[in-house]
């Protein structure tokens, strides 16, 4: 064979090869790119469904907090808007829903005292109505017709015996009372709320501690011969941070009025958490709440704040807490700690003094002597529910949990983190797990990173997981963390931002640029975000703080080396009382 028809041969042979692997490693590039691709997409929508949290929880302030159908509403909007953006960023907006969730196995929102986990789950389907809600057996004496038409919508006879219970599917057709013999169904659903919760058992103690991201904490249970629920903020020991001169801008309109009136009022917090603000010119006193995005403003006739010429009182006045060990009483205005002004006296304590922060400490106090005399004996090792094995990673056995909880490394807060994160892994683990069986996959639950988990300890976060979804030559994988900072949902230490007399920024208490130490006060990173109200044709901005501070500091953003290791007292006393106050008062709705 001569060497030209060794070049053909070769030539045949070696063309193809190059060709394939040219294309293979076309192929191999276009899957990382679109892997990156896709990283980028499934961080963003996630950012974008925490940013729709926040406009729900801060913008429109809704009372979440103490209401669980509100609070589930505000994270079923974040869900859905992560899966639409999620979709529309991978171009495949506009298709069913249930195409996207298919590759999303869980979607974790962790909150303050607890989280939600959405994921797939069999259900039985139930019959709905037009507007999407359960059917159930009216009653056929109340409402004839009703209960006529309901029988011939589902051939069920409405009685004595059956009213009020739900309609399902049934499995061989038609409709059934019988969830037994109802068809299932496997979808997506959130499912209930679940807090960071562990259960102590020793000796005569048998309580059950609902932990949450700081240091407030509920417990409940028996505790010697008594049946206890308590809950407030376990501390170390009490600071007299005195009382605290607050103000404010807000825009506000009558109730069916049109023009905004926007000014600067001096408020304090009544007893039920409520800002009440004086207006000066009329010694007025007024409560201003958004309803339907519109700052209502509301007259207190009921609230006394002095005796007036006429009889009538009105007054404000802020008790310290009744469960203070040295009978305090609940219900009168204290100047100082053991001298009390009768309410109904013609004393004015002015709307410049808010007494939240040495409330804050007061009830502290108090709790956490009860907690350090009645449960310093329990150790990690009296905890319930776990195998030896997960014992062993909420620390030493027997280690004290109630002790120095205002230290990051104590055993307190070492031992909180670990029942959040087995929590967290426990749910996300049976949630993937039930996703995997309905799939010819197999999924697991991803390693997150310590940064992973260090921020979903310290913050409210969104994590969502994208698993099998096919990209190229393999299937996409992932999960993302996305953090929020601007919530009403949990007072973040390190959100606490001070100012004072002359000073245009705002700043962390650390920082060397904050110079003056005149009439220091902090505020929330919250109030500090731009508010807006109609005007004419058009919106007008403003700042709670305008004339005070409207700027964050460069240097806190940029260049956290000019933060110093101890705060001057100015400064601590200020972030202190702010933090103090925030706490005691975050469960309050208003502007």
């Amino acid at each position: 064979m001569n060497l030209s028809n060794i070049s053909v041969i070769f030539i045949i042979i070696i063309i193809p090869v190059i060709l394939v692997a040219s294309y293979y490693m076309t192929l191999q590039i276009d899957t990382i790119n679109m892997q990156t691709s896709y990283n980028g997409k499934q961080l963003e929508a996630t950012k974008e469904a925490i940013e729709a949290f926040e406009i729900n929880t801060v913008e429109w302030n809704a009372d979440y907090s103490s209401n669980q159908t509100s609070k589930r509403r505000d994270v079923m909007a974040s869900v859905n808007t992560f899966i639409t953006n999620f979709a529309n960023g991978i171009g495949v907006g506009g298709t069913s829903k249930e195409n996207i969730l298919a590759y999303v196995p869980a979607i974790a929102c962790t909150l303050y005292d607890g989280y939600y986990i959405y994921s797939p789950a069999e259900t039985k389907d139930v019959l709905k109505d037009e507007n999407g809600v359960a059917r159930v057996v009216p009653d056929p004496i109340s409402n004839k017709a009703k209960a006529k038409q309901f029988e011939e919508d589902t051939g069920i006879t409405p009685s004595k015996g059956n009213i009020g219970k739900i309609v399902y599917i049934a499995e061989n057709g038609g409709y059934t009372l019988n969830p037994d013999d109802a068809k299932s169904s496997y979808s997506h659903i959130l499912k209930p709320y679940a807090t960071y919760s562990a259960r102590y058992k020793t000796g005569n103690i048998d309580i059950t501690v609902n932990y949450t991201l700081d240091n407030y904490i509920t417990i409940y249970g028996m505790v010697g011969s008594n049946y206890v629920v308590k809950s407030v903020y376990l501390i170390n020991g009490y600071s007299q941070v005195g009382s605290e001169n607050l103000s404010e801008t807000i825009a506000w309109k009558w109730d069916g009025g049109e023009d905004y009136t926007k000014h600067e009022y001096n408020y304090v917090y009544a007893e039920d958490n409520t800002k009440i603000y004086f207006e000066e010119n009329n010694d007025n006193y007024f409560t201003a709440f958004r309803v339907n995005a519109n700052g209502i403003r509301t007259d207190l006739t009921d609230v006394v704040y002095k005796k007036k010429a006429t009889g009538a009182n009105k007054y404000i006045y802020q008790a310290l807490n009744s469960k203070d060990d040295d009978g305090i009483v609940k219900g009168q205005w204290y100047n100082s700690k053991n001298n009390k002004d009768d309410k109904n006296n013609d004393y004015s304590i002015g709307l410049t003094s808010d007494v939240s922060a040495n409330n804050y400490y007061i009830e502290s106090r108090a709790f956490s002597n009860w907690v350090y005399a009645n449960l310093s004996g329990i150790t990690i090792g009296n905890i319930q529910g776990f195998s030896d094995e997960d014992k062993a990673k909420l620390g030493d056995s027997g280690a004290r949990i109630f002790e120095d909880p205002d230290d990051e490394d104590s055993v307190f807060n070492k031992h909180k983190s670990e029942i959040i994160k087995q929590s967290l892994i426990s749910s996300l683990n049976q949630a993937i797990t039930s996703y995997g069986r309905k799939s010819a996959q197999e999924y697991r639950l991803p390693v997150l990173t310590e940064t992973d988990w260090d921020q979903i300890l310290r913050n409210v976060c969104m994590v969502t997981f994208v698993q099998g979804l096919p990209m190229g030559m393999k299937y996409y994988n992932n999960y993302t963390v996305a953090t929020s900072t601007a919530n009403n949902e949990f007072i973040n230490p390190d959100q606490i931002y001070i100012t004072g007399n002359g000073d245009n920024y705002y700043h962390k208490p650390y920082c060397e640029k904050c110079e003056t130490t005149d009439n220091l006060i902090g505020y929330r990173n919250t109030d500090y975000i731009t508010k807006t109200y109609p005007t004419n044709d058009t919106t007008e901005d403003y700042y709670k703080h305008e004339n005070l501070a409207n700027q964050a500091c460069y240097y806190c953003l940029v260049q956290p080396s000019l933060y110093k290791e101890a705060q001057n007292d100015a400064q601590k006393i200020a972030y202190e009382k702010a933090l103090a106050r925030e706490r005691y008062n975050k469960r309050n709705t208003q502007l």
